[in-house]
């Protein structure tokens, strides 16, 4: 298991990840809305580079990829997740990740059913620099 590092490291990484649910929460589907798993992949694009610059500036951190997730939770809900590869100056690996819970409202009926089939859905996402 790698170590946090000390408690200064450990309150950035909190307050970090408070600003990383922040932007990906602004980007939350339209509750009157359906989509499929593609277009709500596309909805979390624009909040996920935001995200990744934002981090890649005041971490001075490189990000080198992830995965957007999009997993089935029950009847009611489904979870998005992202979880970004970062390395620091060091060449150390640095993972940052958040979540949120949507309604199943939120999906067509296709697509509810795709993902109840599949369980969860991953998307790559890479290094717009490379």
């Amino acid at each position: 298991m790698k170590k946090i590092g000390d408690f200064k490291k450990f309150i950035s990484f909190l307050e970090d990840t408070e600003e990383f649910i922040k932007v990906f929460k602004q980007f939350l589907p339209s509750p009157k809305m359906q989509y499929n798993l593609n277009e709500i992949a596309e909805l979390y694009s624009k909040s996920t580079e935001e995200i990744i610059k934002k981090i890649e500036v005041k971490e001075e951190l490189t990000f080198a990829g992830g995965i957007f997730k999009i997993t089935y939770t029950s009847s009611k809900e489904f979870k998005v997740s992202m979880e970004g590869y970062f390395q620091d100056s060091a060449k150390k690996w640095v993972k940052k990740e958040t979540n949120n819970l949507l309604p199943t409202s939120n999906l067509t009926e296709s697509a509810l059913k795709e993902l109840q089939d599949a369980k969860e859905v991953s998307y790559e996402i890479s290094n717009s620099a490379e």
